[in-house]
C-alpha cells in the first residue's frame, strides 16, 4: 500500500461475553491507542455475537470500507470460537490446517499436551500470514486487510510488536488536552467558533468529576502539531482572560480558584483612589501618575464569580487596556463620588496585596492623601 496521511481501521470485537457484560471491553482502547501511533486512524468500532452469519457480513463491510480491519476474539480452541471458519467464508477460502502454526503450537506444547481442542487453534483460512504469539504461542493470523488477534488482552498487547511492519500508517496522530475547571455550556459556543477555524483539528469536549469537582478536558487531535498549537493558543485566548489587581493571593485564589499571578504591572496615567460609601478602591484617570498592580490569568467562569462580588455592573464597570499587546480587563465604579479614605480592614487587605504582589507602597500612601 503505498504511504498516504490518511489511512483508516476499523475494529471487530467479537464475543457474547463483551455484550452480556460478563467481561470488560479493552482491546478497543489498546488497539486505538497504538493505531494512532502508527498513523491510522480508527473510524468505526462494532462489537458483535459469536455468529457466523453476523461475522461474515459485518466483517464484509468493514474490510470494504477501511483500509484495515482487526478483530479480537475467537481464535481459541473452544467450540464458540468460530472467527478462523468465518473469516475463510467470508474471502471465500479453504479452512484448514496452517502447517507454520501447527509446528509452532507442537513445539510449544510438551508430548500429549497439544491435544484435539489445541488444535483447533491452527485451522486457518488457506495461505493466511502468521501473527506471532510470544506469550502463549497460539499464533494470530492475516488475510488481505483483516488482521485476526485474540480476545485475551495481555495477549493482544504483546503481539502488537509483531504488526507493525506489516501496518502501513500515514502521519502519526497528535493529540493534545486542555483540562478545564468549568462546564461545558460555558464554553461551548466559543469552542464551536474555534472548531469551525479550525478545520483540520478534531477537537473533543469530555466532562469528568474529579475530586468532588466539574470540569472539561478538551482533547485537539490532528496529524500536524503546528495546527494543535494553534488551536490551542485560540482556546486558552477565550477561556483565559487577563485581570488586574491589587488583590493578595489568597484573596485571589479564594475568589478565582484558577487564577494564575503572572507578574506585577504598572498602569500608566492612573491614580489609585478610594470612594463610594464602601471606601472601596477605584482607579482614575491622572496624567504622570501610576497605579501598580498583579496581572492574574483567570477563567470565564471565575471572571462570571468576580462579577458577582464587585456587583458589575451596578457598582463596578469593566475597564480595559492594552499592556504589551494584550488586552487586560479591571473594574472601575460606575459613580465617581469623592475620596473616602478605607476602613482599616480593607486597607489591610490592599496592604497584603501590595506585599503579595511586590508593589512599591510610595503609591498607596499617596492615594490616601488625596
Amino acid at each position: 500500500m503505498k504511504k498516504n496521511t490518511k489511512v483508516n481501521a476499523a475494529i471487530l470485537i467479537i464475543g457474547n461475553e463483551i455484550l452480556s457484560g460478563r467481561t470488560q471491553d479493552t482491546n478497543t482502547s489498546t488497539l486505538a491507542v497504538w493505531l494512532n501511533s502508527i498513523g491510522v486512524q480508527v473510524n468505526e468500532v462494532r462489537v458483535i455475537p459469536d455468529t457466523k452469519k453476523t461475522i461474515i457480513e459485518n466483517l464484509n463491510i468493514l474490510r470494504k470500507n477501511n483500509d484495515y480491519v482487526f478483530t479480537t476474539g475467537g481464535i481459541g480452541p473452544t467450540h464458540d470460537d468460530i472467527t478462523a471458519e468465518s473469516v475463510s467464508e467470508a474471502f471465500g477460502l479453504k479452512y484448514e490446517i496452517h502447517p507454520e502454526a501447527f509446528k509452532i503450537l507442537e513445539s510449544y506444547y510438551k508430548p500429549g499436551e497439544f491435544n484435539e481442542g489445541r488444535q483447533k487453534m491452527v485451522w486457518m483460512p488457506q495461505n493466511a500470514k502468521l501473527i506471532l504469539n510470544p506469550t502463549s504461542g497460539a499464533p494470530g493470523f492475516s488475510v488481505e486487510n483483516v488482521f485476526c488477534l485474540p480476545g485475551v488482552p495481555s495477549i493482544l498487547k504483546s503481539m502488537l510488536g509483531s504488526l507493525k511492519q506489516k501496518i502501513v500508517g500515514g502521519d502519526p496522530i497528535l493529540s493534545h488536552t486542555i483540562s478545564l475547571r468549568t462546564v461545558e455550556s460555558e464554553i461551548a459556543n466559543s469552542l464551536s467558533k474555534v472548531q469551525d477555524q479550525n478545520k483540520d483539528v478534531e477537537i473533543g469536549s469530555y466532562p469528568f468529576f474529579h475530586a468532588g469537582k466539574l470540569g472539561v478536558s478538551i482533547v485537539l487531535r490532528s496529524e500536524q502539531q503546528s495546527k494543535i498549537d494553534d488551536c490551542s493558543a485560540q482556546i486558552l485566548n477565550f477561556i483565559k482572560e487577563k485581570y488586574g489587581s491589587n488583590l493578595h493571593h489568597f484573596q485571589m485564589k479564594r475568589r478565582c480558584k484558577d487564577s494564575i499571578f503572572i507578574k506585577k504591572i504598572k498602569l500608566k496615567d492612573f491614580r489609585l483612589t478610594f470612594r463610594s460609601k464602601y471606601r472601596a478602591a477605584d482607579i482614575e484617570p491622572k496624567k504622570n501618575s501610576i497605579v501598580p498592580g498583579g496581572l492574574f490569568e483567570i477563567s470565564k467562569s471565575d471572571e462570571k464569580k468576580l462579577d458577582i462580588y464587585e456587583d458589575f455592573p451596578i457598582l463596578y464597570k469593566k475597564y480595559y487596556f492594552l499592556y504589551y499587546g494584550k488586552k487586560v480587563m479591571t473594574y472601575t465604579m460606575t459613580k465617581k463620588t469623592p475620596f473616602r479614605f478605607p476602613t482599616e480592614r480593607y486597607l489591610n487587605v490592599v496592604k497584603r496585596g501590595y506585599k503579595d504582589c511586590k508593589l512599591d507602597k510610595k503609591y498607596l500612601s499617596k492615594a490616601l492623601i488625596s
